[in-house]
């Protein structure tokens, strides 16, 4: 499922293709494109992956180095904000002055012949300014996963991803609709602008039947008849739950007296001012009873088995997690208009996009779903088949390794 025909076209070579996976990580529990990017490199077939990532004690990196035999620890100063517009002195300056980013380059060069590696792979920007260059000037092609896209008010998205679009080999995203989005901001037809959808794991995001269901709602103490409105998302500005609390939950807790809203992500308001924000916003608007802020989820699974609907309410999205996941394990997900969202539930009938991002096209699609829980349950039924169709292991796992044969130098 690569765009610009790389499904099956694999370049065969004498050995294994080596793959360095390069990882900035923020340090959340919950984070998707974690997620996704952990996802391809268990699941490629036939390549050899090497990680480099920044936190000695990240979330992830025990469970890559209980998978992968090679993970080292390269510190990168770096900051987690997802901001994709910076005026070009700006951009080249922060280049020219990280000291720390030119000594990872150096060390990804001597890592690069030492190992023979061919691929290095990084999984956003942070992380190619660290290895990137090095990578390439020790003869290796550099893959950049971008799991994100602008905001729909920018138009010029600036010098640093024009530059970032001619360094990488390949400009790696996750679904059609990111490619035709990212040629319109960076004004560019390259072919090395591909897609590859995410992997989910269908054994562990399944439907269950209506008794396993109706237990799992008792479990987390919601009665049956209870409209369970569940959003999964790090609390960030970009997901927008304090706009949702602020203006959507209000007008769908007024108009249905059964909904309560789930919160699902790392949530910490001792330390993190938005989500203290959004703690407040929910009190403010009296609906603090019927709101539950539940944090980072092991068995995120359940949630979306034992939610009514799922919510989408971001800024801006790639391809999110919440909706692959949670049609897999048979969630209805509705959704502001965000990229990848009309592909995959529109395109399905596995779910609803609102044509507005306004608020209130959000609420009335959320009261429209509790009024008629027939149409929801036709889209349970329709989603995990989509799943199996667009986000298997295998077969998502060996286009990527396509795309590595047919990148690697011979």
């Amino acid at each position: 499922m690569v765009s610009n025909a790389v499904t099956t076209a694999a370049v065969h070579d004498r050995r294994t293709p080596r793959v360095t996976f390069v990882i900035w990580q923020a340090g959340r529990n919950a984070d998707g494109g974690l997620q996704s990017i952990s996802e391809m490199m268990g699941h490629a077939p036939d390549i050899t992956p090497s990680v480099v990532t920044n936190l000695r004690d990240g979330p992830f990196t025990s469970r890559w180095r209980g998978r992968f035999r090679n993970v080292a620890v390269w510190p990168m100063a770096e900051s987690a904000g997802t901001a994709h517009r910076s005026g070009a002195a700006r951009t080249l300056g922060r280049i020219a002055r990280s000291p720390m980013r030119l000594a990872n380059n150096l060390r990804m060069v001597i890592h690069v012949l030492r190992h023979r590696i061919d691929i290095v792979h990084c999984n956003d920007r942070r992380a190619f300014w660290n290895a990137g260059p090095g990578a390439r000037l020790a003869g290796a092609r550099v893959i950049l996963n971008v799991r994100d896209t602008p905001p729909a008010r920018v138009r010029d998205i600036g010098l640093e991803w024009r530059l970032l679009l001619r360094l990488c080999d390949v400009f790696l995203v996750l679904s059609q609709e990111m490619v035709t989005t990212w040629r319109q901001v960076l004004r560019s037809e390259s072919a090395k602008i591909r897609y590859i959808y995410s992997i989910v794991d269908l054994d562990r995001f399944s439907p269950v039947d209506h008794v396993a269901r109706r237990a799992l709602r008792a479990s987390a103490a919601f009665a049956e008849a209870t409209f369970v409105v569940v959003l999964v998302a790090n609390f960030h500005p970009k997901k927008r739950q304090l706009e949702f609390l602020r203006w959507v939950a209000p007008e769908v807790m007024a108009q249905v007296p059964t909904a309560a809203l789930v919160f699902l992500g790392d949530f910490d308001p001792s330390r993190d001012p938005y989500a203290a924000a959004c703690r407040d916003a929910a009190r403010e608007a009296g609906i603090a009873d019927r709101v539950r802020f539940a944090g980072f989820a092991e068995r995120v699974e359940d949630w979306y088995r034992l939610a009514d609907v799922v919510v989408v309410a971001s800024e801006r999205e790639g391809l999110p997690r919440s909706i692959i996941e949670g049609i897999a394990a048979g969630a209805v997900v509705a959704s502001v208009p965000v990229c990848s969202a009309r592909e995959i539930l529109e395109r399905h009938g596995c779910g609803i996009v609102v044509d507005d991002v306004a608020p209130a096209a959000l609420a009335a699609a959320l009261i429209g779903l509790a009024r008629d829980p027939a149409r929801g349950e036709a889209m349970r039924r329709q989603g995990p088949g989509v799943a199996r169709a667009l986000f298997d292991a295998a077969v998502n796992g060996r286009s990527y390794s396509d795309l590595v044969r047919m990148v690697a130098r011979p």
